[in-house]
This record gives C-alpha cells, structure tokens and sequence, in this order.
C-alpha cells in the first residue's frame, strides 16, 4: 500500500500475512514495515536485522515484530510452525485498493494457535489513506481474543529502526523520531532524518506504555533498536492506533485528531477524515450515518462528494437515506453527497468578566484579551466569566467541565482556591458558557483559568484558546495594573448618573457597582491607590496541589497532579453518575472485574495529590464513591508518598446505586494516615477494584468530623 511510486517522499505500508513455513519464518504474521518521505520509520528485523548467535532467536521471535501479545505471548516462529500445512499460518483475508483509501485485513489466529497462545480470533484491519501530495496515513484496528476465559494482558508492539526511535509523549501516545545517533552510520546522508511518525491511541485511551531496548535471551542479552509496548488488561484486546507521518523539510504535521471512544465504536476525527471500527454486531449509528460495517472510513471535505469505505457491510445510510445496499456483507468504496457529520471543533471566540451593575443597569460585560494585560476593577471582582463560543455547545459537557484555576498573591505565593465553588452552565442557544465563582476570586491578586471537556452537540472538543491569565486589582480603572492618580482622573472623567452597560469605559469606573459613576467611586480608589501588581507573575496552573484549612483538605478527584495507567488499567473522567461535586468523577476502567488486593504500587492505576499539610501527627480519611455493582467495583486503597499505608489501605463498602462517603477498611479500623513532615506530601489513590467511580477525598485531623456534601 503506497502513496505512489514516483518520489522517495513516497509513504509505503509493507504487511505480511501468509506462509511462515521454513526455518526463517518470523512469528510475525500481521506484521508491518512502513517508510514516509525517506524516513524508516517502523522496521522489523527480517529487514534490518542481521542478528546472529543469541540475537537469532530473539529476532525469530515473538517480541521483535510489530504485533499483539496476549499476557507477553505472542506467535509462532520457525521452531514451532507445521511446514507441512504451507501458508496457512496467516491470511489476508480482505483487501481493497482504491485511489483514496486501501484495506486490508489480516488473519492470524492460526499463528497464535501454533504458538500455544490459543485465541478466539486475532484480526488485524489496516487502512491505508491516501492524500494529495503524497501525503497520508495509516489506521491500525486490532481485534485479539484469547480463547483462555477472565482477563488477559495484551500488549501491542510498534518497532523502531536504528534511524528512528520511539519516545513517550503522554497518555495514550508517543511519537517515532530521528534517533540522532549517526543515523546508523548514514550520517547526513540519511534523507529521513527530517521525518518523523505521530502514534496514538483511541483504544485502549490510557494503556501501559514502555520502551524496551533489550532482553534477555537465553541468558545473554540482546540489544536492539527501541521498540514501545502498549498494554492493558480486559478479556478482548481492542486496539485503535493512529501512525501519522510527518516531515519537517516538507511542512507536513498531523492535523487536530478527537479520539472517538464511545460504547461499542472507536477511532478517530483528524482534518476532514472520519475513520471507525464497531466492536460489536449488526447495525450502528453515528451522528447522521447508520451502518452496520466493521469499518467505516470517509472523507468529507467536499459535501457534494463524500467518499467513503466500508467494510463486512450490507447497508450504508446517511440522513435517513440509502447510499448502498447488499444482500451479502461486502467490502466497497463509492461516494454521496450530504452532510451526515460535523468535524468542524468549536472554538472560543470571545472571554469577558461579567458583573451585574445596580440601578437597571444591568450586566456589564469586560473582554479579555489573550495578552494577560485584563485587569478586573470592580468592587465584585472576578465572580463571572462569559464565553463565547463559535457554535452551540452540548449543555450537559459545559456542566461538567474541567475548570481549572491557579493565583498568586502580590508575594508570588500560591493562593489556596480549592474551597471555591465553581459552578458551569450556558445560556440562550447553548453558544455562551459561564463560569461562576463563589466567593469571587480573591482581590489583589493574579490568575490563570484553564476549561476543558467542553464539546459541541456533534461531540466534537472544543480546540484552540481555551485559558486566560487575568488579574483581579480593585480600583485600577486605567487598566494598567496599578491604583494610582491616573485612575481618579478617569472616574472624575467619566461621572455619571446611570451607566451604560456597553460602554466599558463606564463599566470600569463603577468601581462600586451601584449603577453610576460618582463619589463614591473616587472614595474606593483612593482606598486602595497604592496597590501594584505589574511585579505578580503569571500563575502556572498546578491542578492537583491542594492545602491544609484549619485541619482539614478537600480534594476533588478530577483535579489530580499526575494520573498514571497500570495493569492495562487507568482512571478515567468521567460525567456519570450524576451528582457529582463539581466537574466530574474519576473511574477505574475498563470494568472487566478485576481486584487488586496486593502489588497494586506497581500494578494498579493511580492518581496523585500535591497536599501541604501544616499539622502532623494522624489523619482520618474520607472518600466520596459510588459503585454500580456492590462487593465488585466499591474499594479503592488510598497512600502516602508514593507507598502502600497498611492503615489507608482496601477502603471502601460503598453502597451500589448512590453517592455515598466512607472511611472504613476492609481491615476494620477506621482509615488513617500518618504526617510526620510538614509541607508538601503526595496523597496516592490506586484501584482495588475496577468500576468505582470516586468524586471526592477528605482528609481531616477530626476524628469525630463526618462529611455531608
């Protein structure tokens, strides 16, 4: 599958799936090379290899080639294959070649079979897209079972080559960059060094990832060019990874990609390309498209030719109305015209800081600048922030938004903002959001708010400038970030009787919010002339640090420092269930019925917490959860400092059905921690049983204190 064969910029997807029969078969059955703009960017070692002695088996076999392991097993190799059968090891059991997009499906239970590894199936679907230009990418969708009942481990492996290697990027993604090293003794004559690939997942979202540069093999250890490996735990290994080209020399970057990750579909929005695979039988929808194909892929940057491929399909609709039809499943492409998906991501348009004027007058909406020069001077202060959005939003996303905040005090030191509600919510058509914060952001002082989550009706994310950095200096009607004589003259300037609301020269000096513009005003300004806060730097948001009021920490779950997937497991935001404490939930997923009991530091999904405790000395904890399956999915094990706490641990026994505190242990004591050290402390929160949604932790000095919201 290929761009073309004109240029060495030319992309080139290399699979194998056939006859591994012979002494040098690989237990590489699905396999893949792939090259863009003269860049090898995933190799294999039957190309590039040259392994002898100890590295020979190593390259045979089941961890140098780019495939699934089911609990770290792969394949067969050349030991263990039937020479006798021919070819029937691996088969490509679908393939289409078109002049925009190229499918192939790749079959290789028998493989996995003939290495002791038996499955249900092992399916590999690749879609190949090609763009003008040469340009294009490579969609992977693979669909492993193991015929083994319960939960398994699968891990999906991506090779480098001694040109490129692989470097972590975050949850659920990593790129394959120019390794720098000499370029495997190319030199500046290695053309791809320009070139790079972009890899993410839509399924699973948070896999286990690692890279792995040698093993031991036979008791002596091979060194090999960096591959990653990708793994999570359930009982089917679905995965949806994105590998995207890229090149330097030729401008060429991916576009803005939304993971779709939504009941039984996965995959991904990138530019104007939509491409899906259904995990489960019979028909499905999308937005206005209904289908029943194992995959989907279309292109639909021109409405009046929408192309498009489907996969193991017998009806294709859009908006209600046919586009094709078969008695048998088929694989095909062909093209309509219509408007059955938005792709477009909404963005922000505009930010104001909102106040409510006395006297009829109204709210008075200030704009914000993305420049970090906003200075809010009313007496109200930063209570209401108003977005502008380019289209609706979904009103039930802007409900359960991320708003994160951050300030720092005319000191530089970091304010405590963590008991402040924030409430989210829109108005009229759903294209205005507003945030509110109770009490107002604290006077005298500098912020930086961040939102995310935020989607439209279409589920597109909203994209592009979604924080501010604003300042709340009562008083600086000039704007200039000072209280000074410049700011009287501006409200003996602009007195009046009853303000206009639209006139933001007006809005401003109404320090007192009363509706006019008067003595009363002057009088606030001349109290806090003096104040100066050009010198406040910009805050950096720190979501996940909280501090200790008086004995007592809340911490909203959400709002963690670090989140880190383990075990094929990862804590999740989540909307639902209702009844949440402010934007949203974490959940332990997938929900496959799994129990962590022991080695969870090591093995099971956690969220970190910055805490900076004053008092030292025992804490009592409390956490906000909900399980949906009582004795199944309600326990969590909660630590200190990135270590198990044998008095903190298997907390849980929460009801199934409702929102419910608890700070028992299965152990029987009421849970507790030990600060030795004031400062700053992590609080660690793992899974015990996946499924538990967990909204809030409480930690207090109290040992009588009982939380009610």
């Amino acid at each position: 599958m290929r761009t073309g064969f004109e240029s060495k910029d030319d992309i080139s997807l290399v699979m194998q799936c056939g006859s591994a029969s012979g002494y040098h078969g690989h237990a590489d059955q699905g396999g893949f090379l792939l090259d863009a703009y003269n860049g090898h960017l995933v190799g294999d070692v039957g190309k590039y290899g040259g392994y002898h002695g100890p590295g020979s088996d190593w390259a045979h076999g089941q961890t140098s080639h780019s495939i699934v392991l089911i609990d770290g097993k792969g394949q067969a190799d050349d030991h263990q294959i039937d020479d006798g059968r021919n070819g029937e090891d691996g088969t490509v059991d679908d393939f289409l070649h078109s002049d925009f997009v190229d499918y192939a499906l790749a079959n290789s239970k028998v493989a996995y079979d003939d290495g002791g590894n038996p499955v249900d199936h092992a399916n590999r679907h690749f879609v190949f897209v090609r763009k003008p230009n040469r340009r294009g990418y490579v969609v992977i969708f693979d669909d492993v079972q193991s015929s083994v009942a319960g939960d398994h481990d699968y891990s999906w492996l991506l090779q480098g080559t001694q040109w490129h290697r692989p470097v972590l990027q975050g949850v659920g993604a990593f790129r394959v960059e120019p390794s720098g090293d000499n370029y495997g003794g190319r030199g500046d004559r290695y053309e791809g060094r320009e070139s790079s690939l972009q890899v993410m997942f839509a399924a699973p979202q948070s896999p286990s990832m690692q890279i792995v540069s040698s093993e031991l093999v036979n008791g002596q250890t091979v060194e090999f060019p960096p591959y990653v490996k990708s793994t999570y735990r359930s009982q089917r290994g679905i995965f949806a990874a994105l590998l995207y080209p890229e090149n330097e020399r030729l401008g060429i970057a991916a576009p803005q990609v939304v993971r779709i990750a939504t009941g039984e579909l996965v995959g991904f929005h990138l530019g104007d390309d939509l491409v899906i695979f259904h995990k489960g039988q019979g028909s499905w929808t999308y937005q206005a498209i209904e289908t029943d194909a194992r995959v989907l892929y279309m292109e639909l940057s021109d409405p009046q030719e929408i192309k498009y491929l489907i996969t193991a399909a017998t009806t294709l609709k859009s908006e209600g109305a046919e586009v094709f039809r078969s008695d048998t499943p088929v694989t095909t492409t062909g093209t309509f015209s219509g408007s059955p998906v938005d792709l477009d991501p909404p963005t922000i348009a505009a930010w104001y800081s909102a106040v409510v004027h006395d006297r009829g007058a109204g709210e008075a909406l200030l704009e914000i600048p993305d420049d970090g020069s906003f200075c809010e001077p009313r007496s109200a202060g930063i209570n209401t922030l108003v977005l502008d959005f380019s289209e609706p939003m979904d009103p039930v996303t802007f409900a359960g938004a991320l708003v994160e905040v951050g300030g720092l005090d005319p000191n530089g030191e970091e304010l405590d903002v963590n008991s402040i509600v924030i409430t989210t919510d829109t108005r009229g058509d759903d294209t205005v959001g507003v945030i509110t914060f109770d009490p107002a952001l604290p006077d005298f002082a500098r912020y930086a708010v961040r939102i995310s989550g935020v989607t439209d009706v279409a589920g597109n994310e909203v994209t592009g400038d979604n924080d501010r950095v604003l300042t709340a200096l009562e008083g600086d009607v000039s704007g200039d970030l000072r209280v000074n004589a410049s700011d009287l003259s501006r409200v003996r300037a602009g007195r009046t009787r009853l303000i206009d609301a639209q006139d933001a020269n007006q809005a401003r000096a109404d320090v007192t919010c009363d509706g006019r513009v008067n003595a009363t005003d002057l009088s606030r300004v001349r109290a806090k002339r003096g104040r100066d806060a050009r010198g406040i730097e910009d805050p950096i948001l720190d979501i996940g640090t909280y501090f200790e009021s008086d004995g007592l920490v809340t911490i909203e779950c959400e709002k963690f420092a670090e989140n880190v997937a383990q075990g094929g497991h990862a804590w999740e935001f989540v909307t639902d269930p209702p009844g949440y404490s402010r934007g949203g939930a974490m959940r332990a997923m997938p929900d496959s019925g799994t129990r962590i009991d022991t080695g969870y530091v090591s093995s099971s999904p956690r969220l970190d917490y910055n805490v900076s405790f004053e008092t030292t000395g025992t804490w009592y904890v409390w956490v906000r959860g909900y399980a949906y399956t009582p004795s199944d999915d309600d326990s969590c094990h909660v630590g200190l400092n990135g270590a198990a706490v044998a008095t903190s641990d298997r907390m849980g026994d929460f009801p199934d059905g409702d929102w419910f505190w608890s700070n028992v242990t299965r152990d029987g004591p009421v849970a507790t921690l030990e600060i030795s050290a004031a400062g700053f402390n992590e609080i660690n929160v793992w899974m015990r049983e996946d499924g538990l949604v967990i909204d809030k932790l409480i930690l207090t000095t109290d040992p009588t204190y009982v939380p009610t919201d």
